[in-house]
């Protein structure tokens, strides 16, 4: 990219104030009039833009960079019917993460009915070990309404992406994880909510070693109506709602009316998977893992782990009970039996690194555009060619190898 096309774009993303690059673009237009890119490097390596900032303003993009009183910084993950986006309050300087349903469905009411349910679900709950819903609001751009959540931020990795980093868990950090995560289902079950999609993905950890439940997506509220479940039904096709290789017996064959021991099943599989480094039922087909829970035997971590003591044995296998009726009752309990197991040491992550791989999946979710999708809307405008991959190096633009 010309280097003044893209100081036209910058001044017109209102990113950088004119005076900060004048500069700079001016001592690397006269070595190079077509250093754009070169441009876009060094106000990333200064701090002026982030890394997906100076993606989009080399794929020719403008726009997109603020939502009401958020200025976006970088795309935190994507999912298939909403982004999650890492910002920064202009009033307050405080990162929040932003969860915006994606453009498709943005006037979808189903959709949309599911995001106030998990609006709903989140604000209830105040605990260390979950991560805290902000407010739902609904912006507006030339195209229409953008509704979105306001959620903490937490700069973490998810449990998911620490097994990719160490392939399994010491068995005293996993038993603290996973007592962490019980404490808060603990609270969320007390406000009357069902998560029903634990996994490893929807637990986060920092660098500290404090391990939060995330994602209340496919929550049930016990004491509401029935809408946002129909909107699931609608979605889906079915009432079994939750992650195959996860989901309890129970809440695959009817999901409206599962209690919390359907989570404590699912923490379960998800203890399992952080010890062995694989899903208790590693079969192939939706249908294979769905029967396997409701009919194959939990299997015994201590193929895996042979020096796992007796006690947390018993417990994961009381866990992954099919009977819910002979799991731990409460999440209580199960945090209660893992305490003095429990050793949770700080972990390293590189978290730009981390940024990098979520934009890569991302690309893959959304092969038309590289930064993940659209944020406001289809008009956000390309002014001349948009290179495919956005012009930066792979470690600069997020096809980084797997973690």
């Amino acid at each position: 990219m010309v280097i003044g096309l893209f100081r036209e774009l910058l001044a017109r993303s209102g990113l950088v104030e004119t005076a900060q690059v004048e500069s700079l673009g001016s001592e690397i237009a006269a070595q190079d009039p077509g250093g754009g890119l070169q441009l876009a490097r060094l106000l990333v390596r200064q701090g002026l833009l982030t890394r997906f900032q100076a993606e989009r303003l080399l794929e020719g993009r403008s726009r997109g960079f603020f939502v009401d009183e958020f200025k976006v910084l970088e795309l935190l993950g994507a999912g298939g019917m909403a982004l999650l986006y890492l910002v920064r309050e202009r009033s307050t300087g405080g990162l929040r993460a932003l969860k915006i349903v994606t453009e498709k469905f943005r006037n979808d009411r189903g959709i949309l009915a599911r995001l106030d349910a998990e609006f709903e679900a989140g604000r209830r709950i105040r605990h260390p070990h979950v991560v805290r819903t902000l407010a739902a609001r609904t912006g507006e751009d030339l195209f229409g309404p953008i509704p979105y959540l306001v959620l903490e931020f937490l700069r973490g990795i998810t449990l998911d992406e620490l097994l990719l980093l160490q392939s399994r868990l010491p068995w005293r950090q996993a038993c603290a994880c996973v007592r962490e995560a019980a404490l808060g289902l603990q609270a969320v079950h007390d406000a009357g909510v069902i998560h029903r999609d634990i996994k490893p993905a929807n637990l986060m950890i920092d660098a500290a070693g404090t391990t939060r439940v995330i994602d209340f997506g496919l929550a049930l509220i016990r004491d509401t109506g029935l809408d946002a479940e129909f909107s699931l039904a609608m979605l889906f096709g079915h009432d079994c709602l939750g992650t195959a290789d996860y989901i309890a017996p129970e809440q695959a064959a009817e999901g409206q009316h599962v209690d919390g021991r359907a989570d404590v099943y699912s923490l379960g599989c998800t203890f399992y998977t952080l010890l062995a480094g694989m899903v208790p039922f590693p079969v192939a087909t939706t249908r294979q893992k769905l029967a396997a829970h409701r009919d194959e035997p939990f299997p015994d971590i201590r193929q895996h782990v042979p020096q796992m003591p007796k006690e947390v044995v018993r417990l994961l296998g009381a866990m992954g009970a099919k009977d819910p009726a002979k799991r731990p009752s409460s999440m209580a309990e199960v945090a209660r039996s893992l305490e003095k197991f429990s050793e949770q040491p700080s972990i390293s992550f590189d978290f730009d690194r981390i940024l990098a791989h979520r934009a890569a999946l991302a690309r893959k979710r959304y092969p038309h555009n590289p930064s993940g999708a659209q944020l406001t809307g289809p008009g956000s405008p390309r002014v001349g060619p948009a290179s495919s991959t956005g012009g930066l190096p792979a470690q600069e633009r997020g096809d980084a190898p797997p973690l």
